[in-house]
């Protein structure tokens, strides 16, 4: 590890059990500096703060006062966003590129200091998790067409970077998410790895073959979750499945990296707080009290390059209360989806929708062998429902399927039913069980 990298993993390990207060005062402190390199050089940010005085910087909570950037503001700034003076001490840049999940892709840019930090919390979440990198990994991720699918793969002799960079590793092994269920699960057995990193919808895939079939992975001791929502369904079929395998959750987006991860002893996310500014906001863009829900404005403190000041990432979430673990970082009690998978209901509410229990999903469907599902509201009044399947249902069992549905999401929606051969996975290798076409227009 070089020697960087280990004094931030030093001051890391301290800061995370520091009074609140002082936490708080830090990222203060980061915020009015980042706040004023914006104003000095950022052109998109002359404008943006044009009615904001710029004295603002010296205030004790400045960031309140700002407005939102969003993503169509990324995109039309476009260069505008890039400071003309970026600190000569924070390196060369490096783009990092959205994957455009939600339909617009945001590009910007990092620097040498930005990855730095980024790798620093990534080790962070290693640690906490008492990892041991000289054993197997094997990453199920979205890949180029034709590239690594199983059960082959991609094998390296190391974990590949960044943390290569840092440790001493073991073997790993890519698998292309678009390679089909069984010859993934032919991946597993034929490496026999000790972790595995997927979307919780491909371990739900592989959790219900593995019941199926009963299929057991000898040294498999965690699987680790990432890119998408985790839900108390997905993990209850996971624990089902594998009993005696941890299993821990990664919150992260390309732009500003891992914003908050999982506690080793708790169900809690804890924020990064040394990294990311993370606030939570109601519609009308007013602080979330603890428990509430709403949307989640991100600011990356150490992003010179292209600074990101309250930006509207498109999730929902809620704040949680301080963690029994001990760690003073704060924390996000729950993660809701993101803006698109939430439903609308025709007298204008929107939720995230309940979509119920999946053994109740089995019990109507029993015979037909259910692959795969998915809900798509195209009107306030209109659901339908995709779904992938050994044989069609009867009429009886397609009724039923409705109820459940229109019981589950709290309204008698026209529920239709649409057989596929496939449900296309999102432009990284994803899968949304929900998606709300109402709520994007």
């Amino acid at each position: 590890m070089n020697q960087s990298m280990q004094v931030l993993q030093s001051i890391l390990e301290q800061s995370q059990w520091a009074a609140p207060e002082e936490i708080c005062r830090k990222q203060i402190s980061h915020i009015q500096r980042l706040l004023h390199h914006a104003y000095e050089t950022v052109p998109f940010y002359k404008n943006f703060y044009a009615d904001i005085p710029r004295d603002i910087t010296q205030k004790d909570n400045p960031i309140v006062a700002l407005p939102i950037l969003t993503r169509d503001h990324i995109q039309a700034a476009g260069t505008n966003l890039t400071s003309l003076k970026i600190p000569d001490s924070h390196g060369i840049c490096y783009p990092l590129e959205t994957s455009g999940s939600t339909g617009k892709a945001v590009k910007v840019l990092g620097t040498d200091f930005t990855r730095l930090f980024y790798d620093a919390v990534m080790l962070r979440e290693h640690t906490w998790h008492s990892r041991d990198f000289t054993k197997t990994l094997l990453s199920i991720r979205w890949g180029k067409r034709d590239f690594a699918y199983a059960p082959i793969g991609h094998k390296q002799s190391t974990w590949g970077p960044p943390i290569n960079q840092y440790k001493t590793t073991g073997p790993s092994v890519f698998i292309n998410v678009a390679s089909d269920t069984r010859s993934q699960i032919d991946a597993i057995l034929l490496y026999d790895p000790h972790y595995i990193i997927s979307y919780p919808s491909q371990f739900a895939a592989l959790a219900e073959f593995c019941l199926t079939n009963s299929i057991h992975f000898s040294s498999l001791e965690e699987i680790r979750t990432t890119g998408e929502m985790l839900s108390e369904d997905y993990t209850n079929l996971l624990k089902q499945a594998w009993p005696n395998v941890k299993i821990s959750d990664i919150y992260s987006t390309e732009e500003v990296g891992n914003v908050a991860q999982q506690c080793p002893e708790y169900r809690n996310y804890h924020i990064n707080a040394e990294n990311i500014y993370l606030e939570i906001v109601d519609s009308n863009n007013l602080p979330c009290h603890i428990g509430q829900p709403g949307k989640v404005l991100l600011t990356s403190l150490m992003n010179y390059a292209t600074p990101l000041i309250r930006y509207e990432i498109g999730d929902y979430a809620e704040f949680g209360e301080p963690c029994k673990c001990g760690r003073q970082l704060p924390v996000i009690r729950k993660i809701l989806g993101r803006k698109r998978n939430r439903l609308i209901l025709p007298n204008g509410e929107s939720r995230f929708p309940y979509l119920g229990d999946r053994e109740e999903i089995k019990h109507i469907t029993v015979d037909a062998a259910m692959r795969k599902f998915q809900l798509v509201q195209h009107t306030l009044y209109d659901i339908e429902y995709r779904i992938v399947i050994k044989k069609p249902l009867t009429l009886f069992q397609e009724e039923e399927l409705k109820k459940f549905f229109q019981r589950s999401l709290g309204h008698h929606f026209n529920v239709t039913i649409r057989y596929v051969d496939q449900i296309p996975l999102g432009p990284t290798g994803k899968h949304e069980e929900f998606i709300s076409l109402v709520s994007i227009q």
